[in-house]
């Protein structure tokens, strides 16, 4: 699988009118952990689009190292339709399962040494909508992939918004398996800003870099001038970081509204009924079998509570929404694949200042590295080392890695030895010990 992470030095201008008071919730405990949990655990919704109708939720773990320093980091799954609290308990998250132990019904939980949030305060996202615990006002919503990377994009400025200490923080765009299609397009997203690149460049173009005693005669100058003042008419001018309240806020949309009962089918739902039974049937050999334990845990009317979950906003939490679920261009009920290349938006990132790294594991036959690292030399980047050079975790061969660069540009693309489609949950030492090294600019 490729992972993509594009990183942001800058997050732009933020929007500030609200439909919808964004909550936050500072979780000290979790069901199956025993104690105060060690690292700062944040949970919430934060609403984006149209009226804000739809309600993304995220976990959000500070960094256990410099949080003031440490590269701000948002993480999607894949699906699409598929919950972050997959990446939280089995890829790179700060927690895991202690399979077949429990407490009081629920899954008992440890800490991961390994864990991505030693190194970066760390946003998991469910995105898009009706995934995990995100949800929408409107029922049968049809999303797709422009859409859903906007959505992702505004949830990251109300973000910062809402977190202002980290604005200066580097930050990078990440996302596994299908989230690679819409990671480039977020972070385009995040460059333009309010305005858009051509916006911009048309405006500096006509008014010939004179904004405020621009020519009234010159039509596209006033035309493109009279854009940008729309694009920017609900920001509080005088600090850009301060709500406007200029005309309050009359209708404010009451948490947990219910929606439409949609199929939300829990993947490894048989192998619950398993867990929960004494069975004599050995399931440890399969996945779902792991992975029913994030549904025993997330559906849990104590591990709701303790997360803050708005209720009657979802049905039954599930690891994947299979109406949204890739199905190789076959239409599907809750999602419209609408990119069917996201290179175009990688080329575009070659012109800005911007790190990438690229990451796969070498036996993954979904997402194959050699089709990764095509498209990457489609680019037409120059390569800057030798070319497949190895890289190590503890004197053992990770893997091999290749750097590109263009002017401000560069991207560096590594394989990981041994690992599948969703990388980090097969190779989670390595994974981690490759990122650790990329967040602080040194070879990996």
């Amino acid at each position: 699988m490729e992972i993509r992470m594009v990183s942001c030095m800058y997050l732009g201008v933020l929007l500030s009118t609200l439909a919808m008071v964004a909550s936050q919730t500072v979780v000290q405990y979790l069901p199956g952990y025993p104690g105060i949990l060690p690292f700062k655990l944040e949970t919430g919704y934060i609403g984006v689009g149209e009226d804000e109708v739809v309600q993304l939720f995220y976990y959000f773990v500070e960094s256990e190292g410099n949080p003031a320093q440490d590269p701000l980091v948002i993480w999607l799954n894949g699906g699409p339709g598929c919950s972050t609290l997959r990446s939280f308990f089995y890829e790179i998250g700060p927690l895991l399962f202690e399979y077949g132990k429990y407490v009081d019904d629920v899954p008992l939980l440890k800490l991961d040494p390994n864990s991505w949030t030693k190194v970066a305060n760390i946003i998991y996202l469910d995105s898009p909508t009706m995934t995990g615990f995100s949800y929408t006002t409107i029922p049968d919503i049809v999303t797709n992939d422009t859409l859903s990377a906007s959505n992702t994009a505004e949830f990251l400025r109300k973000f910062v918004r809402d977190h202002p200490k980290f604005l200066n923080n580097p930050m990078y765009v990440t996302g596994i398996s299908y989230s690679g299609i819409v990671v480039p397009i977020i972070t385009e997203e995040i460059y333009k800003g309010l305005i858009s690149y051509e916006l911009y460049e048309a405006t500096k173009s006509n008014c010939h870099d004179e904004y405020v005693q621009a020519n009234p005669n010159d039509l596209l100058c006033m035309k493109n001038i009279e854009e940008v003042n729309r694009r920017v008419m609900d920001i509080n001018l005088q600090h850009i970081l301060v709500p406007d309240c200029e005309e309050e806020v009359s209708d404010i949309i009451k948490a947990g509204n219910p929606i439409r009962p949609t199929k939300r089918e829990l993947i490894g739902y048989e192998p619950i009924r398993m867990l929960k039974a004494k069975t004599s049937r050995n399931m440890t050999f399969c996945p779902d079998y792991y992975y029913s334990y994030a549904g025993i845990w997330a559906n849990n009317k104590k591990v709701m509570k303790a997360l803050n979950i708005r209720e009657g906003t979802i049905k039954e939490w599930s690891l994947r929404n299979t109406n949204m679920t890739y199905r190789y261009n076959e239409a599907v009920a809750g999602y419209e694949f609408n990119v069917n290349d996201s290179v175009v938006y990688h080329a575009k990132l070659t012109k800005r200042d911007c790190r990438a790294l690229i990451f796969s594991g070498d036996h993954d036959m979904v997402v194959p590295y050699i089709g990764t690292h095509y498209w990457i030399r489609s680019l037409n980047l120059t390569n800057t080392d030798s070319n497949w050079e190895t890289w190590y975790v503890k004197d053992q061969v990770g893997g091999y890695k290749t750097s590109y660069a263009r002017d401000n540009y560069s991207l560096l693309f590594a394989t990981v030895k041994g690992a599948g489609h969703t990388t980090p949950e097969y190779k989670h030492e390595e994974c981690f010990t490759m990122v650790k090294r990329w967040f602080a600019h040194r070879p990996i």
